[in-house]
């Protein structure tokens, strides 16, 4: 049961950040309409987006470790409400960096959640059931990114741009991503006793330095970067390339990850059936030459249905590569700091996204 409420709780976060970014493109976008470069805009909005994660995953890591995960959960909740109340008065005001500030402030309170979110596993679900349980984790997390899409760019045009009016359905979710947070069950509070250094760069080379110790544990973190770095590549072009080179609209275009989304959630849940009780890690391989090919093939890809195949074979390729490197990671890392590995982590995949 609380597992279900996890996931729909993951499930609304993804849902209101993917809306509120791609309101943000589009913001962008429409109110700079005489400069021909979209492309400029959309690396904008994610370089805003992940700094956050940058700066404050050992803070979520910090917090997973020194208290009940399900509370953490709750305040991070809590304080969407806010963050997106802020959003939408930023779209009411015109500014292009009041929007750029609420970017920052949605992406931040997102940063503090992942760490808790995936540590909270080990409380609620047996270990030899944590490979099924992250599938659904992350097929919900990028079914919301399917919903999202279409939902950002259908109030865009439907409310002829009235980006305030939009941020409206945001505020809804973030109130109904927090009752959904509240019936997850109590969990104890953490063991960690020490205090929160001041300087997350410290902290995320200190627990770094410890991991190199499990060679194992190390290759797997630095393996994930790298797949995301060059999934959030492909990602963040995909919209430019259908304004530039498919003559698509910019709402039209953000349809064409979703194809790349839908092909996630398929092969999420394929590797949580074909797993079972145990990693299966042939499948990494498989997901990582499935990426390759589909770089490849956008390389030549010139009509809308030769993208979406090459979308579909990157999206397979993402579910299949890091669905068993993430329980991995859970299971490999020590109980006593797991909030903190995960944010060590999960800082080395956002400095992958920044680079992208």
């Amino acid at each position: 049961r609380s597992l279900a409420w996890l996931n729909a709780t993951q499930f609304l976060s993804g849902l209101n950040d993917n809306t509120f970014k791609l309101l943000v493109i589009f913001f962008l976008i429409h109110t700079t309409r005489s400069d021909p470069r979209p492309s400029a805009y959309v690396a904008l909005v994610g370089a805003v987006y992940v700094l956050p994660f940058i700066l404050f995953s050992h803070v979520g890591g910090y917090l997973a470790d020194r208290f009940s995960r399900r509370n953490v959960i709750v305040w991070i909740k809590a304080g969407e409400i806010a963050v997106m109340s802020l959003g939408l008065a930023a779209f009411a005001s015109g500014r292009t960096t009041a929007v750029c500030v609420a970017c920052f402030l949605v992406a931040a309170q997102g940063a503090l959640l992942v760490p808790a979110k995936y540590a909270i596993l080990q409380d609620i679900v047996p270990r030899d059931r944590l490979t099924p349980a992250n599938s659904l984790l992350t097929s919900s997390s990028f079914l919301a990114v399917i919903i999202g899409t279409p939902l950002a760019a259908g109030l865009s045009e439907a409310l002829s741009h009235r980006y305030e009016y939009a941020a409206l359905a945001c505020v809804g979710i973030a109130v109904i991503g927090l009752i959904a947070a509240m019936q997850i069950r109590k969990t104890p509070s953490g063991t960690v006793s020490e205090e929160l250094s001041p300087i997350f760069i410290r902290s995320i080379v200190s627990t770094l330095r410890g991991m190199r110790k499990d060679s194992y544990l190390f290759l797997t973190i630095v393996s994930s970067a790298s797949f995301i770095m060059v999934a959030a590549f492909m990602q963040l072009n995909l919209i430019p390339f259908g304004m530039q080179t498919l003559g698509l609209t910019q709402e039209r275009s953000s349809y064409l990850f979703l194809v790349a989304v839908a092909g996630i959630v398929v092969s999420a849940l394929l590797c949580g059936r074909l797993s079972g009780r145990n990693i299966e890690f042939g499948l990494v391989p498989l997901g990582a030459a499935g990426l390759a090919l589909a770089c490849i093939l956008l390389c030549f890809c010139r009509s809308i249905p030769t993208v979406l195949a090459a979308s579909a074979l990157a999206g397979l390729s993402v579910g299949f590569y890091t669905v068993p490197l993430d329980t991995f990671l859970q299971m490999r890392s020590p109980k006593s700091n797991l909030g903190t590995t995960l944010a060590a982590a999960s800082f080395m995949g956002f400095v992958g996204v920044m680079l992208a």
